[in-house]
């Protein structure tokens, strides 16, 4: 049997692309197979430095705001109207002598921007501060941003530390959004203090709402009614093609497929020798090709493309784990506050697997944005009370 004359072709292609190519351009990349991972140390110093720019920023920011015209006392409830968005930052006190990254102050910092953004788009958003510190009293950094912003939080005196603490982690949360919700928003938007928005954020966000409330102008429709909530962010590392999410493998051969026949079609046209009668060899040997690249690449190096355009943002059901931007429309919020109220959060059932269990038993659906909305900047965990692997950030 005679090898085909445009294997040899290929294997070049291949070998080239593999070995050559991708490395060169791709060991840089987190997340793809490529990527060379480097010192921890390193790591962890440049995330700290990046840490000290942004707040370098919003501290001339707040600075302003105290020395400007503008009362930055206007920041706060003062308007009775229903507002469209609540948004809460959820914060507590870093313990740590060594190290201070002052988190809220960056997250603030965004958010105060993105509410101004949305003024002028003739959206109203109302901005809380929620202090979940067990000694809220001597935690510095959110007292004295409580003349930006109001603040609340469930403790009045201190409280002992000691006990279950993925129990104080839901009650806290559930006391934040219990409160957010309150406010009587359209939708209450939870972020936990170490998330903050992607440059993209004003820009996709209105979209995003628009669609999960008006279901006639979109090909997929949302009852809002259906909603449990909506995340903005999942850990980059769970992104991939071959975790337990059942879309995850179908969106790869799709997608290499697609990129296959346009391939072929493209040989066609320019009428290249090689296509002939192999037209569906071809096709399989490019989309098999497609699919090796964007394995190689990382599906969420290959999810930043549909940052081109906020119409390419996808919404898909919510994979489990992790809450550090969560959007509740009230009905939702509402069944998610009663649910955990009843249940206790320990070691091995913390408050993302009592979520599943709602979800298990629950008529309303998790929905996830993607690519990611928001950056996870919490190098120092403050349920784990120790800096994390920077590269798991």
């Amino acid at each position: 049997m005679r090898m085909p004359k445009f294997l040899p072709g290929f294997l070049v292609l291949y070998s080239a692309t593999f070995l050559f190519v991708l490395p060169l351009l791709c060991w840089k990349l987190p997340h793809s197979l490529y990527f060379s991972k480097g010192s921890s140390t390193a790591e962890v110093e440049r995330l700290k430095n990046l840490d000290l720019q942004r707040l370098a920023a919003a501290e001339y920011h707040f600075k302003e705001q105290v020395t400007g015209e503008t009362n930055p006392q206007n920041s706060k409830h003062t308007d009775i109207t229903r507002p469209h968005i609540a948004v809460t930052i959820i914060t507590v006190k870093r313990k740590s002598k060594k190290y201070q990254p002052h988190y809220l102050t960056q997250c603030l910092h965004h958010f105060m921007k993105i509410v101004k953004e949305m003024k002028e788009i003739g959206q109203h958003w109302e901005l809380s501060v929620c202090n979940v510190d067990s000694n809220p009293l001597k935690y510095e950094e959110a007292q004295n941003l409580s003349k930006y912003v109001t603040v609340f939080q469930p403790y009045v005196k201190k409280r002992s530390t000691a006990g279950n603490l993925f129990e104080k982690e839901k009650r806290d949360y559930v006391y934040c959004l219990n409160k957010t919700l309150n406010l009587h928003p359209e939708f209450a938007f939870v972020i936990e203090d170490d998330a903050l928005p992607h440059p993209d954020f004003s820009r996709v966000f209105p979209d995003i709402v628009n669609r999960l409330m008006d279901n006639k102008s979109h090909s997929v429709s949302f009852n809002k009614d259906k909603i449990a909530y909506v995340k903005f962010y999942h850990p980059e590392r769970l992104l991939g093609y071959f975790n337990p999410e059942p879309n995850r493998i179908p969106e790869l051969l799709i997608m290499g497929f697609i990129l296959g026949a346009v391939t072929v079609w493209i040989c066609q046209v320019v009428k290249l020798h090689i296509v002939g009668k192999n037209t569906h060899s071809l096709w399989l040997i490019f989309s098999v090709y497609f699919m090796l690249c964007m394995i190689a690449i990382g599906r969420v190096n290959v999810l930043e493309l549909r940052r081109l355009s906020h119409h390419f943002y996808n919404i898909v059901p919510a994979p489990t784990c992790c809450t550090p931007a969560m959007l509740f429309p009230q009905k939702g919020g509402h069944e998610i506050v009663n649910f955990l109220s009843k249940v206790e959060c320990k070691n091995k059932y913390a408050m993302d697997t009592a979520l599943d269990d709602f979800m298990r038993k629950s008529e309303v659906r998790p929905y996830y944005v993607e690519p990611n909305l928001f950056q996870h900047i919490g190098l120092y965990s403050s349920l784990r009370l120790k800096v994390l692997d920077p590269f798991i950030v």
